[in-house]
């Protein structure tokens, strides 16, 4: 993207983009919200964009991607959560109403839940504690989408209010068509 993605900016509600996600989780009632962070005058920035309203840690594992934020989240925390509820700053499209529905699918059983837009998996994904080992070993063997991949029907599917819950922000080209049309 040539910038730091959790800094850029969603036009629709003139929010950066990790703040719309840890809106999402507070309105959701989520604890213990904790967005990993890059080293750098970019780490600094996004814990000014984050403010008080969720702990931000450092990321030791930045070439595991996701996983290493995995690992990073779940070994700040000082007790072990029942139910990890992850997303990528470059989906920053969830909404509360998302988020709770996620929660109470790990809570209603499922190992894991995904929520799904036009019919595509997107994000967040949640994910119950007995998941949180795999979620660790896959790092090397596929991260988060082999863990689900290995659930199988197990996988909670939720139907987003946004159908950009599945869409990823990863060029400039694609930020540009949302920034114009307000969907990419």
């Amino acid at each position: 993207m040539g910038r730091c993605k959790a800094l850029l900016v969603r036009p629709d509600t003139g929010r950066a983009f990790v703040r719309s996600i840890v809106d999402a989780y507070l309105g959701a009632g989520v604890d213990d919200i904790v967005v990993t962070v890059p080293d750098g005058d970019d780490g600094a920035l996004v814990e000014a964009a984050v403010g008080d309203a969720a702990a931000t840690t450092k990321n030791p594992w930045p070439s595991l991607g996701i996983s290493g934020s995995i690992r990073a989240c779940l070994a700040s925390l000082t007790h072990a959560p029942d139910i990890l509820v992850l997303c990528p700053v470059d989906a920053p499209f969830a909404t509360s109403g998302d988020v709770r529905a996620l929660v109470d699918a790990i809570s209603a059983g499922a190992p894991a839940a995904v929520v799904t837009g036009s019919g595509r998996r997107g994000h967040p994904v949640a994910f119950s504690r007995s998941t949180f080992q795999a979620l660790s070993d896959a790092a090397e063997h596929g991260g988060p989408r082999a863990v689900l991949d290995a659930l199988g029907a197990g996988v909670a599917e939720i139907e987003a209010g946004d159908e950009r819950v599945a869409v990823e922000l990863n060029t400039p080209d694609e930020l540009a068509a949302l920034s114009s049309r307000g969907r990419p």
